[in-house]
């Protein structure tokens, strides 16, 4: 009989492990051990803990001794956002059964479970331990009790809600208050957290408005340049109806904008607005204003927005930098994605499309040249072929060339040859744009 694999010392760590996902993700690896399959873990998304039948476990090496130290989680369907995944280990049976003697094998095996054990029951305890009381709104309550004091006659009530908030609710003389949520401590920086997380990680995700750093510039606007009404500059961003005329000094990881004249605004899609209260923060001297209300200094609270209707934010003169538009009633730290993550969203609205094909045609003949890409945000109209700066041009024996058929997705490169033989095109470039 083969001897089973020896169990390793459970690792002096907290099973816990958490990651951002900017893209739709099916698998990840977990990077602590599993005693067990998919019941010993907890997956939680953007706050919420996902259902068992949303992710399953396997080992990469195809493994079935425990602990499991290569295991690889699954999603179906395929998950993007911001994810935990906690160690859960759940007992098999009630009693263990008894022997003369036991090896170290299974006293590691046992020691790593209990061990493993306390440490998912010191963090579940922990994370149901609020620091403060917030009140929510007013109750009935003529007076409330100071949140560092427990005041003389008052009963509590602890429970949570539907997300896992704690929520607590005081009572004096029968008459209960409204709801009290408990928050986290400040973050360091200055901002209040979430359901105890620190403040800088509050709200992954959260930012509705697209290439806030001001990073992307498909367009390579110019400083100082002055856009005519409509005209876009930095991704996203466009001139308001009087036009626009902005410097900057590229920087990084965020750039600061200086609006010298009009307005610059930027229309968040109907998709990304679930509806009600927003805040709209940013650091400079510039006003702005959210579907065309007053202007006025950072932050901007926006109560009962409809969903699925787009939100125009419009900025005017001054410095801008590090914009967010939030759900909430509370202004939170700016929230600084990848800029993989902004190129990608960007991409959705604006991109260039490469002219390059080859081949042999009759005289005066029209050849096609399929191309395809990520899908945009709907069909882009497609500005004229001109040189890409960072290639050679070229253009063989042709009449004229350009972009047509356009789908999302896929365009047509169209080349008409001048006489019978070769042609040839490349080096030149033409813009697609499917903005809002």
């Amino acid at each position: 009989m083969a001897t089973p694999p020896a169990v390793p010392p459970v690792p002096d760590a907290d099973r816990y492990y958490a990651t951002t996902l900017v893209v739709l993700t099916n698998e990840i690896s977990v990077p602590f051990p599993v005693y067990g399959d998919a019941e010993d873990l907890r997956v939680i998304l953007d706050g919420s803990e996902l259902p068992p039948t949303d992710y399953g476990f396997y080992s990469a090496s195809g493994a079935t001794a425990l602990p499991i130290v290569d295991g690889r989680l699954t999603f179906s369907p395929s998950i993007v956002g911001s994810v935990e995944v906690v160690g859960n280990w759940q007992p098999r049976q009630l009693a263990m059964a008894t022997a003369p003697g036991v090896g170290r094998r299974e006293f590691n095996q046992i020691v790593g479970t209990i061990v493993s054990g306390m440490r998912e029951q010191a963090r579940a305890i922990r994370d149901k331990t609020p620091t403060a009381l917030i009140p929510d709104g007013a109750g009935p309550l003529a007076s409330r009790p100071n949140a560092a004091s427990v005041a003389s006659g008052y009963i509590y009530l602890q429970t949570d809600d539907a997300s896992g908030r704690i929520v607590y609710y005081v009572a004096q003389s029968g008459a209960w208050s409204a709801a009290l949520y408990a928050i986290g401590q400040k973050g360091d920086k200055g901002d209040p957290g979430d359901n105890g997380l620190d403040g800088s990680t509050t709200g992954t995700l959260r930012n509705r408005l697209v290439n806030p750093s001001f990073q992307v510039n498909t367009r390579e606007y110019v400083s100082g340049v002055a856009l005519s009404a409509g005209n876009y500059a930095h991704d996203r961003w466009k001139a308001g109806g009087a036009g626009c005329t902005y410097t900057f000094t590229p920087a990084k990881p965020d750039t600061q904008i200086t609006i010298l004249a009009g307005t610059l605004k930027q229309i968040i899609p109907p998709e990304n607005i679930e509806g009600g209260n927003y805040v709209l923060s940013w650091t400079g001297t510039a006003t702005a204003r959210v579907n065309g209300g007053s202007y006025a200094a950072s932050p901007i609270a926006v109560t009962g927005l409809t969903a699925g209707v787009a939100v125009t934010i419009e900025v005017s003169s001054g410095t801008f930098s590090k914009p967010q538009f939030e759900p909430g009633t509370t202004q939170s730290a700016f929230e600084r994605r990848p800029l993989e993550y902004e190129e990608a969203v960007c991409e959705k609205h604006c991109r260039w499309l490469p002219l390059a094909a080859s081949g042999l045609s009759s005289a005066g003949y029209l050849n096609l040249h399929s191309i395809t890409f990520p899908k945009m945000y709907a069909t882009p109209t497609i500005g004229s072929p001109v040189a890409d700066p960072n290639l050679s041009q070229s253009a063989l024996n042709l009449t004229s060339y350009g972009v047509t058929s356009l789908t999302p997705y896929s365009a047509y490169v169209n080349a008409t040859s001048t006489a019978a033989g070769a042609y040839a095109i490349y080096g030149y470039r033409a813009l697609a744009e499917a903005e809002l």
